[in-house]
């Protein structure tokens, strides 16, 4: 956000600041410490945490109808070409524009409920129907969906990658929504679940695996030591 990473809580944006790790020291530009304001900088220090192979970027300026910092997640991309980079920008980029500025497919749009509008159903479902399609971010806050139903509902059209994003636990360290993702896991058993917010240890993430979830999306447990290097590659062998 300012093209700074920032610490996500419980869904409230306009109170996030800028991220403090004990990875790296912080995001501001007056840390003597090895990460900077530079978004770059803390994706080192994760990488120098663990061999990530897939990063999610939420950008949370293109989200709330500014500017985008698209050209961030280029730079980023182009650091860490090995890198998958999952980017909700609230559906600000085109799909074309994106393929034209980062042709090797390693940037893949998340489509964010909570920025799907009812005219917008029959381009998304098209979108998760091809061979690049986006992965589809089930967006809930306060335990309510937040989005349009049909697309809630419509298990059939969605795309083989779903987050079970809880915007309320994200930072709060209260525990991931495990009942949640049971109730998909159920509903659609093909799926590739994933499961953002909430995650407080390691033995969170092997709950979430337990309960279906083939990933989960993480970053205050990282920043503030709550999950280390020996819980991420016990969790990547599950």
């Amino acid at each position: 956000m300012d093209g700074r990473v920032v610490h996500a809580r419980g869904g409230d944006r306009s109170g996030y600041r800028p991220v403090r790790s004990v990875l790296c020291g912080s995001s501001e530009p007056s840390s003597s410490q090895q990460c900077t304001s530079q978004p770059w900088t803390i994706v080192e220090a994760l990488l120098r945490l663990h061999a990530f192979n897939t990063l999610y970027i939420a950008d949370l300026d293109a989200i709330r109808g500014r500017v985008d910092n698209l050209s961030c997640v280029l730079d980023i991309h182009h650091r860490y070409p090995a890198l998958e980079i999952w980017l909700d920008d609230g559906l600000y980029t085109a799909p074309p524009a994106l393929r034209r500025r980062a042709p090797d497919g390693r940037i893949r749009l998340v489509v964010g409920s909570e920025s799907v509008t009812h005219p917008h159903l029959p381009e998304m479902r098209a979108l998760f129907a091809g061979a690049d399609a986006p992965v589809l971010s089930l967006d809930f806050q306060a335990g309510a969906f937040v989005g349009p139903p049909d697309l809630l509902t419509d298990i059939a059209r969605w795309p083989p990658k779903v987050i079970i994003m809880s915007l309320a636990r994200v930072g709060s360290g209260t525990g991931p929504d495990l009942d949640r993702l049971l109730h998909f896991a159920a509903r659609s058993p093909h799926t590739e679940w994933y499961v953002g917010g909430g995650v407080r240890h390691a033995d969170d993430l092997h709950a979430l695996a337990s309960a279906g979830a083939r990933g989960a999306l993480v970053a205050s447990v990282l920043h503030n030591g709550g999950v280390g290097a020996n819980d991420l590659a016990a969790f990547s062998k599950c």
